[in-house]
């Protein structure tokens, strides 16, 4: 009996250590035998994670990990991140300032198209120089050198003669806009100076700039007003 008990529990012991179940053991010591088939015990495997489709993130799988909670918390910085970037390149500040001039229209418009000796007679221009020939015209563009500025290259693109013109330029990821606009007021003119600004460094940077800006406008303009009166 006890070898017929050995002899069973080696068989069970071949049995679990193969991977085999639904065999009983021996019973009656050893003389009759389980006859129902053999079955093999299942091995669960994990399926590889399949890569990810066009578009997906790995947040959007559900996991359940800390893993998946730190991706999502980083792609949200990132959404958010991107729209503060967004909105600020759109932002646009615009600064103006308007003086009474005591001479006629076209007296200040002569002063105003002869835009290469300007730095004759306002502080916020260096240097100016002309790109083309011809009269001062849309398509006309000029190096314009400003106190505390790179030098820029400005483009005429818009002008009603006598009366207004627009340039632009753009430097250091600012967009700028000036116009000089006249208008007839009594038996003088009325000039504004008109400055736009666009884009991510000009909103980051409008705060330290703005009263300069100003500054700068009226003294182009009071410039203006003096010179024009000279001449008449």
């Amino acid at each position: 009996m006890a070898v017929l008990a050995r002899l069973a529990a080696d068989r069970r012991q071949v049995y679990v250590s193969t991977g085999w179940e639904g065999m009983r053991a021996p019973h009656g010591g050893g003389e009759q035998n389980d006859t129902r088939p053999l079955q093999r015990q299942r091995v669960s495997k994990q399926k590889p994670t399949p890569a990810l489709t066009s578009g997906e993130k790995p947040y959007m799988r559900r996991r359940g990990s800390r893993c998946s909670s730190l991706c999502r918390g980083r792609e949200t910085q990132r959404l958010a991140a991107r729209v503060v970037q967004n909105r600020l390149t759109g932002y646009q500040v615009k600064a103006e300032n308007v003086i009474h001039i005591d001479v006629p229209r076209s007296v200040v418009w002569s002063v105003t198209k002869d835009i290469e000796r300007w730095p004759e007679w306002t502080p916020t221009v260096a240097s100016i120089n002309r790109l083309d020939d011809g009269p001062f015209r849309v398509g006309s563009s000029a190096l314009i050198k400003q106190p505390g500025l790179p030098e820029a290259r400005w483009f005429v693109t818009e002008m009603s003669p006598g009366s207004r013109f627009t340039w632009k330029t753009r430097t250091r990821g600012i967009r700028m806009m000036a116009s000089h606009e006249l208008a007839d007021s009594g038996p003088g003119t009325e000039s504004l100076l008109r400055l736009e600004m666009s884009g991510l460094v000009a909103a980051l940077l409008w705060p330290l700039i703005r009263s300069s800006v100003r500054r700068s406008l009226e003294q182009e303009n009071s410039g203006l007003k003096a010179r024009s009166e000279s001449q008449s």
